[in-house]
């Protein structure tokens, strides 16, 4: 399965970025990789999975490749969790103590990054502590306009940065695995999408 992780990750990487007909292509990818040597009781995970591959494959738009990809990363949790198995979380672990300056949208950026990591594993190793980590990180990054090359950002960039601040709050009260698909979906198309936009 580790094969499949690493094409799960290209698709998240694509949807980040905003370049859907990249995240369309691996995605297309792994809905076709053969899956038939892994034990039986893999198997209805595996087609889970393969599901919502296919559908961010035909996705028409970032908020319904995002939503897929969210589904496929909680097929991806729920077969760990039924087999005790799924990804290291050593290093998920080591990066639980981060502070940010905050100071420009690099600051940011790079905390965004961060706390959509600590989610993404949050619903794939599944983590408890993984995802409320994350959803923490967004929901405390600050609400004044962060400068860019020393100038503060448009007013379009600023709004897009307090939506994902609100998503993270709306994380960290997300009890269910559906509920967090949601979020973390949402989160995925709104990255992509600002991403796209701004050209960074």
């Amino acid at each position: 399965m580790n094969r499949s992780f690493w094409a799960a990750v290209a698709v998240r990487n694509a949807l980040m970025n905003g370049d859907l007909d990249e995240a369309k292509r691996q995605a297309d990818s792994l809905a076709r990789e053969d899956f038939g040597g892994y034990p039986d009781d893999w198997q209805h995970w595996v087609s889970a999975m393969q599901t919502h591959a296919a559908d961010i494959a035909v996705a028409g738009g970032l908020d319904d490749a995002g939503r897929s990809l969210a589904l496929l990363a909680t097929a991806c949790g729920g077969c760990h969790l039924e087999r005790n198995t799924g990804p290291a979380t050593a290093e998920l672990q080591r990066q639980g103590s981060q502070t940010w300056k905050d100071e420009d949208l690099t600051d940011r950026m790079k905390q965004h990054f961060w706390a959509e990591n600590e989610m993404w594993f949050g619903l794939v190793t599944p983590s408890e502590l993984g995802w409320r980590r994350g959803a923490r990180g967004l929901a405390q990054t600050f609400l004044t306009a962060p400068d860019d090359h020393g100038e503060p950002v448009s007013e379009p960039v600023h709004e897009q940065l307090l939506e994902i601040r609100q998503l993270g709050e709306d994380a960290s009260k997300a009890g269910s695995t559906e509920a967090r698909a949601h979020v973390y979906g949402q989160l995925l198309a709104k990255c992509g999408t600002c991403h796209h936009q701004t050209a960074r």
